[in-house]
């Protein structure tokens, strides 16, 4: 089965931001959605990454809450 462009972004974020931090005890972790958009070999999907890191699978999966989203006023 193949994921989908969003399950990528959801595992490489796992993968690459939440389980490093944990492993360093940090207690926020910033994830850049360009700089997973690039590392996933999207193009043009920063507003696929934002819903996917946004989404309540990927919160609820990894034990997360949301401190604060910074964007352009488009979203």
């Amino acid at each position: 089965m193949s994921l989908t462009d969003t399950d990528r972004v959801r595992e490489y974020a796992r993968r690459e931001y939440i389980e490093p931090a944990r492993a360093r005890r940090q207690s926020t972790v910033r994830v850049v959605a360009g700089e997973v958009q690039k590392a996933v070999h999207l193009i043009n999907r920063v507003p696929l990454v934002c819903q996917a890191l946004r989404s309540h699978k990927f919160l609820t999966e990894n034990h997360l809450i949301i401190e604060k989203c910074e964007g352009p006023p488009s979203g």
